[in-house]
């Protein structure tokens, strides 16, 4: 009896593993950020633009893959006399396979956007965020490649997200 006891409780704990070990091994549905997407903008980057105004700016990028390959670690720097720089994390939401986008600027600022992705060599991120003086405020970055070393930021903002007005935009090439 006691064999037969045990043989049984052996033969339900090899038929849980198993069972146990046949569900990890399955694949999980990963989202995965477009290759051409990583492979254009991964490296180092200098740009130049203007803001809406005419004055001139510069900027300096870094991008790279970071936390095992599952999100860009992308930092700007703007050159001297601006001082705006930004430590931004883009990747995919597992849920739903959405890009998003983190912003953590020098100025105490955080933003989170939403972008339907990579689409026609575009990728246009979307924020808003309630201002006391001014109330609900849309901005969007747009990031346009133009050549294979080459690529548009521009960014803008809106009170209705209809009618944008320029902030800045940039040209910026890929350092060799």
């Amino acid at each position: 009896m006691k064999t037969k006891f045990l043989l049984g409780t052996l033969s339900a704990l090899l038929i849980l593993f198993s069972n146990v070990l046949s569900v990890s091994a399955q694949p999980k549905t990963a989202h995965r950020m477009p290759e051409d997407f990583l492979n254009f903008f991964i490296g180092q980057w200098s740009g130049e633009g203007e803001f809406a105004n005419g004055k001139k700016i510069a900027a300096d990028l870094s991008i790279k893959l970071s936390l095992d390959s599952c999100w860009l670690h992308y930092e700007h720097t703007d050159r001297s006399p601006n001082r705006y720089k930004a430590l931004n994390i883009l990747g995919l939401d597992q849920s739903n396979g959405e890009f998003l986008a983190y912003t953590f600027d020098n100025f105490h600022g955080h933003r989170q956007f939403v972008s339907e992705g990579w689409k026609n060599e575009k990728l246009l991120l979307t924020t808003s965020e309630f201002v006391p003086q001014r109330g609900v405020i849309f901005q969007h970055f747009i990031f346009e490649k133009q050549s294979p070393t080459t690529f548009k930021m521009t960014y803008e903002t809106s009170s209705d997200a209809i009618s944008w007005k320029l902030g800045d935009s940039l040209i910026f090439t890929k350092n060799k």
